[in-house]
């Protein structure tokens, strides 16, 4: 079987860092150890946007620094910063002296401004240097922006990775900032100070974090948040929104009514097997409610007896023609055929193969694993603190990590629940077609989609070439939809083309 691998990755989610191109070496990690707000941060590094406060008035323009003060010497790193779009807009991004100490060169990425939804994504560096590194703090960023109105705006960091120059995520821990807008000359403290001829303190909503999940399986999840500030007025309560809606979680969960900070998680029960759900922290001054960026995760498919010696659970051998839903007239049927009559995928034990069902990382490496027919790979003990030796997937697992084709989250885990983005999948396949060099010379290149702007900097180069390969596609609205999870339908799809590729090249 070919090799092929994947960034270190978790998220969620959705959400991964950097994979640059700097001085012939990749620059690939994912999903650094995030240490939440209120808790030890030992040798973590930490991100904080400088200063933490800023008093301004309508129409100004001013400048917010990005600092990292590395616990260990790094060697790139990655922003995502949320602001609010009615008071303030962005303006410019610049790269700051961070990563040029030393002598070193560096790669710096402005990232993609959004003022209407107040969002500026994927900022990145990255030292260029060969076997550059730094250790001394700077800034990684100079952020221009202009006070559009009266009002206030936390600035939230998110997406915040770190890493050293062999590619390794280091952990980080994040702090954000606030802007008070005055429509006068002078601006009000945001909180604690005091004003001219007796003007007291602004009260602002509280700042308030999503933290990742955790301990998920087919029925239960622990989500965490954390305040990171009060906002000048007492916590009243706090916790999380949830649902199935990514534009409303409908449900809520109030964690405390005391007046807290730090982290805080909560235990759900009783969820759906093999479902998607959304959820958001949230907390409430006498200001107001805030609510920190969604955040997702996928419940494990409910645990059933696997048919025959299939290793995916709740599947039996099958083809296109006797699967209930799958039509000869479905987009996928020739794909689908394919891949369960070679037995590399097969349906449910109810007639059915979901072929809209999102797929997760251990049933996409057991589909890789048949596919590719790696040399099997039994070590003593598992690699992966959630990756036991007796779980139906886990033989895939470690051949497939071992063989270098996908790698683990940089906290010790595997997620073997988590879903597969399209961009993902771009870096696994091109790895698994041996063009992981091509890709990595063409990671500042475009492709002619209109979401473009949408692609992760470290999945650039691999996205380009994954089009050019024939192994995915754009949709007929002219998007490639990078951050969208792949369905049971488009991993045959190109796993498809993988193998019809694999043969051309033999």
């Amino acid at each position: 079987m070919n090799n092929l691998n994947m960034p270190i990755y978790k998220t969620p989610l959705r959400f991964l860092l950097i994979l640059v191109l700097a001085a012939g070496f990749i620059f690939n990690f994912y999903n650094p150890q995030e240490v939440k707000a209120g808790e030890s941060t030992g040798s973590a590094t930490t991100v904080s946007i400088d200063p933490a406060t800023k008093n301004v008035s309508a129409g100004d323009t001013f400048t917010l620094n990005v600092l990292i003060s590395p616990a260990t010497a790094i060697a790139g790193a990655q922003f995502n910063l949320s602001y609010n779009p009615a008071v303030l807009q962005v303006d410019t991004v610049t790269g700051g002296g961070l990563l040029n100490q030393n002598g070193n060169t560096s790669f710096f990425m402005p990232g993609v401004i959004d003022n209407t939804a107040g969002l500026l994504k994927n900022v990145a560096g990255a030292i260029t240097t060969p076997g550059g590194e730094v250790s001394e703090a700077g800034a990684l960023a100079a952020v221009s922006f202009k006070a559009k109105a009266s009002g206030t705006s936390d600035l939230v960091l998110s997406n915040v990775k770190a890493g050293n120059k062999e590619g390794q995520a280091v952990p980080v821990q994040i702090t954000g900032g606030s802007v008070a807008i005055q429509g006068g000359t002078t601006g009000e403290p945001v909180s604690g100070g005091s004003g001219g001829g007796g003007g007291g303190s602004t009260i602002v909503t509280p700042g308030v974090q999503t933290g990742d999940a955790a301990g998920i399986t087919d029925s239960s999840v622990i989500l965490n948040g954390s305040i990171t500030s009060n906002g000048g007025s007492a916590i009243s309560s706090y916790g999380f929104a949830w649902g199935t809606d990514q534009n409303n979680p409908d449900k809520r969960v109030t964690v405390g009514t005391d007046n807290h900070s730090g982290s805080f998680q909560t235990s759900l029960s009783g969820l759906s097997g093999g479902t998607t759900y959304y959820f958001k922290a949230y907390a409430v001054n006498s200001k107001g409610t805030k609510q920190g960026e969604i955040k997702r995760f996928t419940t494990a498919a409910e645990s059933q007896q696997p048919s025959g010696d299939d290793k995916l659970p709740n599947v039996i051998s099958g083809n296109a023609k006797s699967f209930t839903d799958v039509a000869g007239s479905h987009w996928a049927y020739d794909a689908i055929s394919q891949l369960s009559e070679s037995a590399l995928i097969n349906g449910y034990p109810d007639g059915t193969f979901r072929p809209d069902r999102e797929m997760s990382r251990a049933e996409f490496v057991t589909v890789l694993d048949k596919a590719l027919q790696l040399p099997d790979y039994k070590p003593v003990a598992s690699s992966f603190g959630d990756v036991s030796l007796s779980d139906w997937y886990a033989g895939a697992v470690e051949t497939v990590v071992h063989a270098g084709i996908i790698s683990g989250y940089g906290n010790g885990s595997f997620g073997p629940n988590d879903p597969v983005t399209r961009e993902q999948a771009s870096v696994i396949l091109i790895k698994a077609l041996g063009k992981d060099s091509e890709a990595a010379a063409r990671m500042g290149d475009s492709t002619k989609f209109t979401d473009d702007a949408a692609i992760s900097s470290w999945a650039r180069g691999f996205v380009v070439t994954a089009v050019e390969q024939n192994l995915l596609k754009g949709y007929p609205d002219g998007t490639f939809r990078p951050q969208q999870n792949m369905t049971r339908a488009e991993i045959c799809t190109v796993v498809k083309n993988l193998l019809a590729s694999l043969k051309e090249t033999d």
